[in-house]
């Protein structure tokens, strides 16, 4: 999966969404010719996920150029658009028609209005948000929620699930707030809550009519193994430059949002930094990691979370402080 940051514009200040972001785009953004060329060079990639965000990546007036290269790139376009007056009936079609099997994402961090919209920043975006989600359904577009865990949403999760399931939507994805962005350290669930967390949704696995993915937390596969489901159940475990790489809106290329750059796409091809620059081959070769996650008998289907360690340790070999599982075994 590759998630591009089409732009940082999002114009509604003063919401959680326009925190990490700002008003305007950012000097140096990705002209409509480089974009263009960064979605060519990604050709080898073909079938892949393009995952286009922001900001609000309908701030980009060539929205709809750039999705239909993708198509034609035989890319697989994931839409993660903020719940503003941007996304109309209309556009959405628009977008549709060029996208082929695109997909649209949105956010949803709460059970109830009173909560979702507490969390993202202004009255009636929980509204909002559930009727884009109809509105994308009805034009023909797969709906994925994505949801980021907190103190203070983590008891609403089986409401949660309840919701999503109520929208139609074919994936729920589900992340833990992180020490930066708009993260604060007092909300974010310690080693053992993650743990609980990630329990919880290995238990509404095959009970829900949706998937769920839990990709930013590779620790997920070691519990749906320790909570009996199958060894081959598919899942989302692209992370942290292993089947996953993130562009930011001027070309910055990183494993993960949080990770070291590693280049730019104006003077390298993003398919050759994945695969040859040193820290993404670092981060594929289970053998340099460290602590727990080195002598761990689940690390070649988990490894742990790199942008954790990154960012707690300030190695991204070293082990993941986000999981409590102590290795049985020496690898």
């Amino acid at each position: 999966m590759v998630v591009w940051e089409a732009t940082r514009a999002f114009r509604f200040a003063g919401t959680a969404d326009a925190a990490a972001a700002e008003l305007h785009a950012r000097p140096g953004e990705l002209t409509t010719n480089e974009a263009i060329a960064m979605i060519d060079h990604l050709e080898p990639f073909a079938g892949a996920l393009l995952g286009i965000t922001g900001g609000d990546p309908l701030e980009r007036e060539d929205l709809e150029l750039i999705v239909t290269r993708a198509r034609i790139r035989e890319l697989r376009v994931i839409l993660a658009l903020a719940a503003t007056p941007r996304v109309t009936v209309h556009r959405l079609r628009k977008l549709r028609n060029l996208a082929g099997d695109a997909e649209v994402a949105l956010r949803l961090d709460g059970a109830t209005p009173e909560a979702h919209d507490a969390l993202r920043g202004f009255p009636g975006a929980y509204r909002r948000t559930l009727d884009i989600i109809q509105a994308a359904r009805n034009v023909g577009f797969p709906v994925r929620i994505i949801t980021t865990i907190s103190h203070k949403n983590v008891a609403e999760l089986d409401a949660m699930a309840e919701i999503v399931a109520m929208t139609g939507a074919s994936l729920w994805s589900v992340t833990f707030l992180a020490p930066f962005g708009r993260g604060n350290a007092a909300e974010m669930l310690n080693a053992v809550e993650h743990e609980q967390v990630l329990v919880r949704l290995a238990n509404l696995w095959g009970r829900v009519p949706f998937r769920i993915s839990v990709a930013s937390s590779p620790a997920f596969a070691r519990v749906m193994t320790q909570t009996g489901h199958p060894a081959d159940i598919p899942l989302d475990t692209a992370s942290d430059g292993r089947g996953f790489m993130f562009i930011s809106s001027t070309g910055d290329v990183r494993p993960s949002r949080v990770l070291p750059i590693v280049g730019n796409v104006r003077q390298d091809s993003p398919v050759t930094l994945y695969r040859t620059a040193p820290l993404f081959r670092a981060l594929r070769d289970r053998e340099r990691l460290g602590g727990r996650c080195g002598r761990c008998e689940f690390r070649e289907g988990c490894g742990g979370s790199r942008s954790s360690a990154y960012v707690f340790a300030g190695d991204p070999l070293a082990e993941d402080p986000t999981c409590t599982w102590q290795p049985a075994l020496v690898a």
